[in-house]
């Protein structure tokens, strides 16, 4: 997950660029628990969907040339 500048909760760093990424959530200072949103359905659905279906089931993951944990910044 990551957090972008506006408080955007988004599935990973690439997807702040692409126009039809949803945010989990929008992040509120002492008032959104980052444990409840990897918990929450969107991020679970994410999950599984990568679980069962694999990188290709998501366009933007589909083009991503990253793999296992690395940073982009």
């Amino acid at each position: 997950m990551q957090v972008n500048f506006n408080g955007d909760v988004l599935p990973c760093c690439d997807a702040v660029v692409w126009s039809d990424s949803k945010p989990y959530k929008t992040f509120e200072v002492g008032k959104t628990n980052v444990m409840d949103v990897w918990n929450g359905p969107n991020a679970i659905a994410m999950r599984q969907m990568m679980t069962t279906k694999g990188r290709a089931a998501n366009p933007m993951c589909a083009q991503c040339y990253r793999e296992g944990v690395e940073f982009k910044w």
